[in-house]
């Protein structure tokens, strides 16, 4: 899970804040019964894939939640 609060700047309080954004849509989906062992949690200040600076600001805000496997070779 991908927690995207972007900034020009990349300031270090804003990559603090988009991990403290993520943290809390992983304790609601802990709290909806997912195993804690199935998350990762990281905040990101650079843009969400897909997204450049001409569109609206709220789409530079947002939560990626991607499946993953472990290799476990």
């Amino acid at each position: 899970m991908e927690r995207y609060s972007y900034s020009q700047f990349g300031t270090s309080a804003t990559k603090k804040l988009a991990f403290e954004r993520a943290k809390i849509i992983h304790k609601k989906l802990i709290e909806q019964g997912i195993s804690p062992s199935r998350l990762q949690v990281v905040g990101k200040t650079d843009l969400p894939p897909g997204i450049d600076t001409k569109q609206p600001s709220w789409l530079m805000r947002c939560v990626v939640v991607e499946a993953f496997s472990e290799d476990k070779n």
